[in-house]
């Protein structure tokens, strides 16, 4: 499993009719001893998150897993961007690329769902 999108993903995921503030859902597994490397990417990307215009949702650990395989993943959290480009203005940024590597030396795989809020009445 990749911890990097395809070139066609993004392609897709920016040819989407979608306009609107977009929350994308990281679950993610670290490598062994992985841990600490991401909690750098994530501690360097807090000090600049807001220039993009990102917030932060949700962050948890995974205790148990109820359905799939068990202790598949380890970490889910919900990162709100306010469109599309702004999450391609943010991954695509010398800030980001300085960083990165702790993020790829700390994953060993990760899901990366683009979701829209929608409200349950």
């Amino acid at each position: 499993m990749s911890i990097l999108p395809s070139q066609e993903s993004i392609i897709k995921f920016l040819k989407s009719d979608y306009q609107g503030s977009v929350d994308m859902v990281n679950v993610l597994r670290f490598k062994p001893n992985g841990r600490s490397e991401y909690e750098k990417y994530a501690k360097a990307i807090s000090g600049f998150m807001q220039d993009f215009g990102l917030k932060v949702i949700y962050s948890g650990d995974v205790f148990s897993t109820i359905l799939g395989d068990d202790e598949f993943f380890h970490h889910v959290i919900i990162v709100r961007y306010p469109s599309k480009e702004k999450f391609i203005e943010f991954s695509s940024s010398e800030k980001w690329k300085a960083i990165e590597h702790h993020r790829t030396e700390g994953l060993e795989s990760q899901w990366l769902l683009a979701s829209k809020e929608k409200k349950i009445a």
